[in-house]
């Protein structure tokens, strides 16, 4: 997939490029805020009319509930709020204001060509991102250069490819219960390249990877955890990676980076863009560090 932290993750090499019960209604938690905020989707929006503070509090309070759930160990219950989340009309209203008014890249369009600078524009993509999810064959017809990962892994032949499976419980795009994404791309990567890495930031993802296809090498993805905490939870589900965040590694010692090691795991730290830190991280002992810019960080571990 092109573009920053898209859907494949080379890795494995030393530096490799990321190429890489039921929903409640929707509109349970914004039962408070204006109809322009949180209304049916179907509804037209008057983006100026939008009342801000209303879905920062819906927001909010969906949040709150979401770390109570979490701290709770209610599993079922995050992943139910979650996908509240992705259907609240206020946190993509909140969503495109961010990107389209506050974010430094505003002014620079994605990977479908488009900015969004007019009200109306920044109305069309809030209603664009509640729609279901379109058909393949429209999609390819959209974004003719987006490879699909057999085309993405024959691209890259001869390495070893880290495939993320990013369709996570908490996106609009979750994988079925049945693991139907997962089923899909194991047995693609079974097919074209049985050496390769699977992971997600989801561990029931890649649990689910490592039963349907044991043969494959698996990576839990962290964020914001300690790196032997992770590696401890990695390790007890059978996984052969731990991928830890590059502030978390850079935090953790070489002595306990070679413990994690040392247990039978391999480490990769996600994103590394600058030299300086690849060098340290590389010292540090690490297996693959996974960069946007592997041409400027290529020679850390020479």
């Amino acid at each position: 997939m092109p573009g920053r932290e898209s859907g494949l993750t080379r890795s494995g090499e030393p530096v490799k490029e990321k190429m890489t019960k039921a929903p409640e209604p929707k509109d349970k938690l914004d039962a408070t805020a204006v109809a322009v905020a949180n209304g049916p989707e179907d509804v037209i929006l008057d983006w100026d009319a939008v009342d801000w503070r209303a879905c920062e509090e819906s927001v909010r309070r969906l949040r709150q509930r979401i770390f109570t759930a979490s701290r709770a160990g209610d599993l079922a219950r995050v992943r139910s709020l979650q996908k509240l989340m992705l259907c609240s009309r206020a946190n993509a209203l909140l969503s495109v204001r961010r990107v389209s008014e506050r974010n430094a890249g505003r002014l620079t369009a994605g990977i479908d060509g488009e900015v969004a600078l007019t009200s109306k524009a920044k109305a069309n993509l809030v209603a664009r991102m509640q729609r279901k999810t379109e058909p393949f064959a429209a999609l390819r017809a959209l974004h003719p250069d987006v490879p699909t990962l057999p085309e993405a892994l024959a691209e890259c032949a001869g390495l070893r490819v880290n495939v993320e499976i990013k369709c996570l419980p908490w996106e609009r795009d979750a994988d079925s219960a049945d693991h139907r994404v997962v089923r899909d791309t194991t047995g693609v990567v079974r097919e074209l390249a049985p050496d390769a890495i699977v992971s997600s930031f989801d561990l029931g993802t890649v649990d689910a990877c490592r039963e349907l296809a044991p043969e494959l090498d698996t990576a839990w993805l962290t964020s914001g955890q300690e790196v032997a905490a992770g590696a401890e939870v990695a390790r007890a589900h059978g996984h052969a990676w731990i991928n830890p965040d590059r502030l978390s590694a850079l935090r953790t010692s070489p002595e306990i980076i070679g413990r994690v090691r040392h247990s039978g795991l391999q480490v990769g730290v996600w994103t590394v863009d600058d030299p300086h830190e690849a060098r340290q991280l590389a010292r540090a002992g690490v297996d693959a560090l996974i960069t946007n810019v592997p041409d400027v960080v290529s020679g850390a571990f020479d």
